[in-house]
């Protein structure tokens, strides 16, 4: 079960002397393009000379590795030290904090010497974690979609309400124009209401660019997919209101950052041929809503052919809705299970069989992920796709 509050952080934070207070703060929420959104951001602030702290969740392989300091994930010597220091004030003060709150708390500790810090909202926004900068020098809100319903409500608008609450007053807020018209009515009144809040909409151009606020800068992604370029228009204008408290922000560092940016587990072309002669190039995605499965979709049914699928999922998650948008009847699924995830023990998988069958061409291999591997290579398909996280702890 997830505890939403936010009476636990903050008084944790405030036993750690409040270090989530000392950088300036890029506060993110949204149901999908969070994750690309700081990835340009932060690579912008990072080639500007920027000292630039990065939270994202959940963790691609160790729980520490959703923390960076200018791009590169801290150390785990350093996690482990200050993950200890929060976890004995926790316990000495019956904080009972959760172990996001802990590591979210570890994370802003770690991240307390950062000039700016890009952070990432963890579930919704108004009762999340995170939410507990009281002037972060932005926020933002990329594309709405139904998920977490069970936590978040059931509906757009109610998904939207809890998004918006980590809006602020007197603080911009740059939001994905693309949003339906009902979202972004919640946000407009939780303006109104704050008040002196200005919202920037954010939109991609037709011939798929982005653009600065001012347009003097016009970029294609770096990062593929057809949702990029909005993902992008979001960074672009966050780094725009950036550059009166930043100078260092110009066109040259703002293009090399953009050029810069990767973000493992987004289409990202890897190499299991070592599992594998037939492996050498598989697309690893992290798709976990119809949303995204949607995005993802238009992007591998413009490869064209047979697609050979090798998914995990968690539960809760649309499994039945994702794979009809995802898998076409001429493609095959070889389904696997995922182990334990470290530090957040309320994300369990899906039996594989549960997965499997949704599918008429289809078979389940439970925890044998490399047995799913070569079936699906040895198969005559003509794109391989993994949509799990799983790959990452057995390669």
């Amino acid at each position: 079960m997830i505890d939403l509050a936010l009476h636990r952080i903050e008084n944790l934070l405030s036993h750690l002397g409040n270090p989530h207070l000392v950088p300036q703060i890029v506060h993110i929420a949204g149901t999908n393009g969070k994750g690309s959104v700081c990835a340009y951001i932060s690579s912008v602030l990072k080639c500007s000379g920027i000292r630039t702290g990065r939270f994202t969740s959940p963790h691609m392989i160790d729980r520490w590795d959703c923390i960076a300091i200018n791009d590169k994930p801290v150390e785990k010597k350093e996690f482990l030290i200050a993950e200890k220091l929060v976890m004995d004030v926790n316990i000495e003060n019956n904080i009972t904090a959760t172990k996001f709150e802990v590591l979210t708390a570890t994370a802003f500790t770690l991240l307390r010497d950062t000039e700016i810090s890009v952070i990432e909202v963890g579930i919704g926004g108004r009762l999340d974690a995170t939410n507990v900068f009281p002037r972060p020098a932005v926020t933002v809100i990329t594309k709405i979609g139904l998920d977490h319903q069970g936590t978040l409500g059931s509906t757009i608008k109610e998904i939207a309400y809890e998004k918006a609450g980590i809006m602020k007053p007197g603080i911009d807020c740059v939001i994905d124009g693309t949003n339906e018209e009902s979202a972004k009515r919640i946000f407009r009144k939780k303006a109104d209401e704050l008040g002196d809040v200005e919202i920037y909409e954010t939109y991609r151009k037709k011939d798929g660019t982005a653009s600065t606020i001012d347009e003097s800068v016009s970029l294609r992604p770096s990062l593929a997919g057809f949702h990029q370029p909005q993902n992008l228009s979001c960074a672009l204008a966050v780094i725009s209101l950036l550059q009166k408290r930043f100078p260092r922000l110009n066109a040259e560092t703002i293009c090399q950052g953009i050029a810069e940016t990767t973000w493992p587990g987004r289409l990202q072309l890897i190499n299991l041929s070592h599992i594998h002669p037939n492996a050498s190039k598989v697309l690893l995605d992290g798709a976990h809503n119809p949303q995204a499965a949607s995005e993802l979709g238009k992007y591998i049914n413009g490869l064209g052919g047979r697609t050979g699928w090798i998914v995990g999922m968690a539960r809760g998650k649309a499994v039945e809705e994702i794979l009809r948008i995802l898998v076409n009847s001429r493609d095959i699924l070889a389904a696997v299970e995922f182990g334990k995830v470290d530090g957040m023990p309320w994300i369990q998988c899906v039996k594989a069989e549960d997965i499997s069958r949704h599918v008429p061409e289809a078979k389940a291999f439970g925890h044998k992920v490399r047995e799913a591997i070569s079936w699906t290579a040895e198969q005559k398909v003509d794109n391989r796709f993994f949509e799990c996280r799983e790959i990452k702890h057995r390669k």
